[in-house]
């Protein structure tokens, strides 16, 4: 029988060796499950004894009865992908981490998957593992594969508020937002992070600049009144749109209802973030709130040019882009282009958000969008909408 410690050593040596992962990510992600979990000699009875032998327990394949032992190769995967997520999980909690699921399904997933789950559990882990490693993942899987890459793992914005006065004011110096994020993995909700703020539970990342869109509410529009004297249904004909120039990369928080916006003036793509509730005060009682909410602060965008009540004879577009026809992508309407499919807005649903990202690529901006259905946490759409 086996030592504790010889199992899990003998599963981060396999990790470490793998010829079937890319040298980078595997010998990261080894050094990492080392780092969590410290190799325990036969003369040490500290802190890690306990989590030791019940972390083996665990990586004894012949322990679950549901699963047949099977090769010695396809038992080394399964004690590989359980240690991975054990050791992330860990790492997010900062001490002993929960049951993630995808460690529980290690032991009982047929034979056939486990090649891919493993390299899918070192290409997160490798996020947490080292900014190298992280980097490696971020140039190699999303900038050069950014439909792939959201079609296939859930992501999320955690944006930043900063510079959001900008697009509040028609006589501000200019309209840029350059800012450093952080692109990181959660494991516990399982989706990459593309992080305005350091997360160090979350481990190492990989830091980048990126043009960030700030959310405004609808009310600060210019033209429109404000907080205190917010004028529904809203003047959206002197939107302010953030110039996306100084990098290849565009963020923007999640949406729930906000409808996001672009125009394409002279060659310089500009876009606009429009929320329909003050943040953190959705009730639609509140003045502050849009009529009708997202769904209907999309349609106004749409349908403002017409004469009242639909609208208000002036059609919604971009002071700083004057004269460029707006694109308006919002729940449940839009008027984007459907780009291979799909409609041109997210999905019209209290429980779905979404997570639209920008890429620029061969000398133009590319947008994609993820939706995600919260009663289920898993992907519902993703495509590239512009």
């Amino acid at each position: 029988m086996k030592l504790d410690s010889t199992r899990i050593n003998e599963t981060i040596a396999f990790i470490n060796n793998n010829p079937n992962l890319p040298v980078l990510r595997r010998q990261a992600v080894a050094q990492f499950c080392r780092a969590m979990f410290p190799k325990l000699s036969l003369l040490d009875f500290g802190p890690y004894k306990t989590e030791f032998q019940a972390l083996s327990g665990e990586m004894s394949v012949k322990t679950h009865a549901t699963v047949p032992a099977g090769t010695a190769n396809e038992r080394a995967m399964r004690r590989a992908i359980l240690l991975i997520w054990r050791a992330m999980g860990k790492r997010q909690a900062g001490g002993v981490g929960g049951a993630l699921p995808a460690a529980n399904a290690a032991m009982t997933m047929p034979a056939g998957n486990l090649p891919a789950a493993l390299a899918i559990a070192v290409m997160k882990a490798a996020v947490m593992a080292s900014p190298a490693s992280a980097g490696d993942l971020f140039t190699n899987e999303f900038i050069a594969h950014p439909r792939q890459f959201l079609v296939t793992h859930k992501a999320i914005v955690l944006g930043l508020g900063t510079g959001a006065d900008k697009f509040t004011n028609l006589h501000v110096a200019n309209y840029t937002n350059l800012l450093q994020f952080h692109f990181q993995f959660d494991p516990g909700n399982d989706r990459f992070v593309f992080n305005g703020l350091l997360s160090g539970q979350l481990g190492a990342s990989h830091p980048f600049q990126t043009v960030s869109v700030p959310a405004v509410n609808w009310y600060d529009v210019p033209g429109n009144g404000g907080q205190n004297a917010p004028n529904a249904p809203g003047n959206f004909s002197q939107i302010l749109g953030c110039e996306l120039t100084g990098a290849t990369v565009m963020v923007t928080t999640q949406f729930t209802g906000c409808a996001f916006c672009w125009t394409d003036h002279g060659g310089v793509i500009r876009a606009a973030h429009l929320g329909p509730t003050r943040a953190g005060y959705p009730s639609a009682a509140l003045p502050t709130s849009y009529p009708g909410a997202g769904h209907a602060l999309a349609n106004r965008l749409l349908n403002q040019g017409n004469p009242p009540p639909g609208g208000i004879g002036a059609a919604a577009g971009m002071a700083n882009a004057a004269g460029a026809a707006l694109t308006v992508f919002g729940r449940g309407a839009g008027n984007a282009p459907v780009v291979g499919g799909g409609n041109p807005y997210y999905p019209d649903g209290t429980l779905q958000w979404a997570t639209i990202v920008g890429r620029f690529q061969n000398g133009a901006w590319k947008f994609y969008m993820q939706a995600v259905d919260r009663n289920t946490n898993q992907i519902s759409e993703a495509r590239r909408i512009l």
